[in-house]
């Protein structure tokens, strides 16, 4: 499991900062308003609320200023997505979607010690779908909310009768959080998982065949995260000045 303090430097050396010596004042100043509504929509579609809180204003400065100085979008992002009040969010509503209750004990703060020290929400994700808890809410055989929460299939048959014995057979052969495992790096779930980043994080719901593909491979490879990089791309940056 590679954590996001790995991916950081993988980022570090594969994307320049961008260096704010030499341009006019006026240039500077208009990048560093871009900047400032970068990290404003950061806070919308990561922690889920406006930046423009008396008690968040001196956080979007901080963020907003290190753009200005050329650190880069991703590690800005990172850094954001390693606070308490990320983790929190983040394990809470896991534990509030999946497990129908407030996220409030000891496992829950690992999980959420974990986030702030760079874990893999996904990897959280993972172990919580595949835990006896979850299983136990679906009568301990959690095949059809497995397909409804990682493939988005509807209904209360959401795998056919061939799909639900391969997979209790699999969970056999190699354990709960490896059939989750599997099922989360499909195809079928990396497709839902970009065509829900592009349509939540670019607003748009057309999604070429490439698009899919580059995707999948990076998310099955375990490089960069795809939303992460979604939403450190020119195209969210212009979005986000317009939102």
């Amino acid at each position: 499991m590679r954590t996001r303090s790995t991916r950081r430097l993988l980022a570090a050396a594969a994307v320049a900062a961008l260096a704010a010596v030499g341009l006019p004042a006026t240039a500077q100043a208009a990048e560093g308003d871009k900047n400032d509504r970068l990290v404003e929509q950061w806070y919308v579609d990561v922690l889920q609320r406006p930046a423009n809180q008396t008690q968040a204003q001196s956080g979007r400065q901080f963020w907003t200023d290190r753009l200005n100085a050329g650190d880069t979008r991703l590690r800005i992002l990172e850094s954001i997505e390693s606070s308490s009040e990320f983790a929190d969010k983040t394990v809470g509503g896991y534990y509030e979607e999946y497990l129908g209750r407030p996220a409030n004990d000891k496992g829950s703060e690992y999980w959420k010690n974990g986030v702030r020290a760079d874990m893999e929400p996904e990897w959280v994700e993972q172990n919580i779908l595949a835990s006896a808890e979850y299983a136990g809410r679906s009568g301990e055989n959690p095949v059809d909310e497995w397909y409804s929460d990682i493939l988005g299939r509807s209904g209360s048959n959401s795998a056919n009768p061939g799909e639900e014995e391969y997979w209790k057979g699999r969970v056999r052969a190699v354990g709960s959080l490896a059939a989750v495992r599997e099922i989360w790096y499909s195809g079928e779930a990396v497709e839902r998982r970009v065509r829900t980043a592009y349509d939540e994080l670019l607003g748009r719901s057309q999604v070429s065949t490439q698009e899919v593909d580059y995707w999948y491979n990076t998310a099955v490879d375990g490089r960069l995260a795809f939303r992460n990089q979604i939403a450190t791309s020119d195209e969210y940056a212009a979005r986000a000045q317009t939102r």
